[in-house]
């Protein structure tokens, strides 16, 4: 069954994922504010693009470390 149409994760390591992301992105969104910075400035500054910082805020969106690293600068 494709991954769109299955409820339950096969493995440990889809079950973690999803809380993993929802995480990520609910501190990325809070420490943005906090900072006072659009997703556009955001995203500029991270050499990101706003689209990339709408998924990562929503948990839609996985992101390497190197992109994590610039993100966190």
């Amino acid at each position: 069954m494709s991954k769109i149409l299955r409820s339950q994760p096969e493995t440990d390591a889809e079950a973690s994922e999803v809380p993993v992301l929802a995480h990520v992105g609910a501190n990325l969104r809070r420490l943005r504010a906090a900072a006072g910075l659009s997703q556009a400035a955001l995203a500029a500054a991270a050499g990101l693009s706003r689209r990339t910082i709408v998924g990562l805020e929503a948990g839609e969106a996985n992101l390497s470390l190197a992109g994590l690293d610039r993100l966190a600068r």
